[in-house]
């Protein structure tokens, strides 16, 4: 029983652990914060039953990841983390299309850092995972009439923030 434990485990970890330390990360703004985070999902993970969750693994993951991410943002007492820490980029990656896209990529994170958690999170589940409006809503508690509110309003102040760049 231990060892196919031990195999569910390695395959879940294997299949969503990338997209679990992404999502963080960009929650956060903090790679080893997002490590730990993730971490302690997948410890948290061994204490639960395969059958009561298999069904709704992948919600269940960032579920908990989500809520360990917000302790632990309370635990430092503010809203709003730091803003994000870019990884340096290693090899010789020179490309013009590829430093545009990162400068672009820098300049959306800088925006979405800036909007409330919930509007982050939403968009983040989103736009980054790739998850419906239902899915979204079981892992945030929120409803899913909600979740599209969010989504909306949180790109249109993003879309608003370049457009007031370009103007001034």
């Amino acid at each position: 029983m231990q060892d196919n434990k031990s195999k569910w485990i390695a395959d879940t970890l294997r299949e969503h652990e990338a997209a679990l330390l992404r999502y963080i990360w960009r929650l956060l703004g903090n790679i080893e914060n997002a490590k730990e985070i993730v971490q302690e999902t997948f410890l948290k993970l061994w204490s639960e039953e395969y059958p009561a969750i298999k069904s709704k693994i992948p919600q269940w993951l960032f579920f908990v990841s989500r809520n360990h991410a917000i302790d632990c943002m309370r635990k430092v007492g503010r809203a709003r983390m730091s803003s994000h820490e870019e990884g340096q980029h290693s090899g010789e990656e020179s490309h013009v299309n590829y430093a545009e896209q990162s400068i672009m990529s820098e300049h959306i994170m800088e925006k979405l850092q800036q909007l409330k958690i919930k509007q982050r999170d939403v968009i983040l589940l989103k736009f980054q995972q790739d998850l419906s409006y239902k899915e979204i809503a079981e892992i945030t508690g929120l409803t899913a009439s909600n979740v599209g509110f969010l989504l909306s309003t949180g790109i249109k102040e993003i879309r608003n923030a370049f457009m007031n760049e370009e103007i001034a």
